[in-house]
């Protein structure tokens, strides 16, 4: 039995979901082998899934964080890679929810990891990709790097989004060592446009509606000065939005390389050996909709077992409605529609992921 779901954002990790589904079913059937192995697609959990695997060091780093504040966070480091996830230093978890703005926040602490990590020797640097508290296209990462932005005066223009609007010209370090970079990433979202960063992501980031076309401007501004005075031009490479344009920033200003999230995962993880050996695979995520289809964790890790012809179970928060998953699922289980409620399901998701495992392998396998 291999055990590998993703986080229920706002309640549990893929690590605690993992060892919910377990208890469950091993409360029915205590002799089956289960192996957990939490999965993840780039965004929050991608460090835990790597580091589930037992061969990676951490590496505790302190930046600083959305609003300017210093938080600690962490690096991975084994032989000649390093792994970090960027919403460790500039994500939503680490705002209030009455101080978030993208106007206030910045991704400056992702370039000080990124530092931290690159001066540990290594050649390969893995950058999970999404959660974040920004909008500013890896402005602020690219500050710490040593990049300074100007107005048409030659003076620094300021660390907001907004100032972008000023900026005439940027000016590279003179001198930046950086590894090759994979930077993870679940989404292909561009950096602007109707589906870009600002108008897609902008509102659950807490920005307001009357500032959406000044952060389209400014960002606008920053790719037309990488053009110009860096030689880049990346605002339509897919997933250019991700993580309120640090795709575009990680292309622009670090040569990176920006590759789906799952895949990275699964090779570090070696995923498909572990589906080879197990009979069953359960999965699970917080929610099963339309863009879960688009190859999120749980979707693609049953689009890679049935390449092996083995079954795949998925518990679920909640699943949208006439959602056709019958081609890659054996069956899919709402914690909702157990509970009553999506928020009596989150609260309580553990001892309903624990029933509903338990209750499965009881009466259905």
């Amino acid at each position: 039995m291999l055990i590998s779901p993703d986080k229920f954002k706002g309640s549990l990790n893929a690590s605690a979901a993992a060892e919910a589904l377990r208890a469950g079913w091993q409360a029915a059937r205590p002799s089956d082998e289960c192996r957990c192995l939490p999965i993840a697609d780039g965004g929050e959990g991608f460090l835990d899934a790597i580091e589930s695997t037992g061969n990676w060091d951490p590496l505790k780093v302190y930046v600083r964080g959305p609003l300017g504040k210093t938080v600690a966070t962490k690096a991975l480091v084994c032989g000649s890679r390093a792994a970090i996830e960027t919403s460790a230093a500039c994500g939503l978890d680490l705002v209030p929810q009455e101080f978030r703005n993208p106007t206030k926040t910045s991704t400056f602490g992702v370039g000080e990891l990124l530092l931290c990590a690159a001066a540990q020797n290594i050649s390969l640097l893995y950058a999970g990709l999404g959660g974040s508290a920004t909008i500013d296209g890896g402005f602020g990462m690219a500050q710490a790097l040593g990049f300074r932005f100007l107005d048409k005066e030659g003076v620094p223009i300021g660390d907001s989004t907004l100032s972008l609007i000023n900026l005439a010209r940027i000016v590279p370090p003179s001198k930046l060592a950086l590894p090759v970079i994979l930077a993870a990433s679940d989404v292909t979202n561009l950096l602007l446009g109707k589906n870009g960063c600002t108008r897609i992501f902008g509102p659950q980031k807490g920005l307001r509606g009357c500032d959406t076309l000044l952060f389209e401007e400014g960002l606008a501004c920053l790719a037309e000065a990488c053009r110009r005075d860096l030689g880049t031009n990346h605002e339509t490479s897919l997933g250019s939005g991700a993580a309120g344009g640090l795709g575009f920033g990680f292309l622009s200003f670090c040569g990176a390389r920006i590759v789906p999230g799952f895949e990275v995962v699964a090779e570090i993880l070696q995923l498909d050996a572990h589906i080879q050996w197990a009979d069953v695979i359960l999965t699970g995520e917080g929610s099963l909709d339309s863009q879960s289809l688009g190859g999120k964790a749980p979707v693609a890790l049953a689009r890679m077992a049935k390449k092996q012809n083995k079954s795949v179970v998925c518990f679920v928060g909640i699943v949208e409605q006439n959602l056709e998953w019958k081609t890659l699922f054996q069956n899919v289980t709402s914690l909702s529609e157990i509970a009553g409620s999506s928020e009596t399901a989150i609260k309580e998701a553990r001892s309903y992921l624990f029933e509903a495992s338990r209750g499965y392998a009881k009466n259905v396998f």
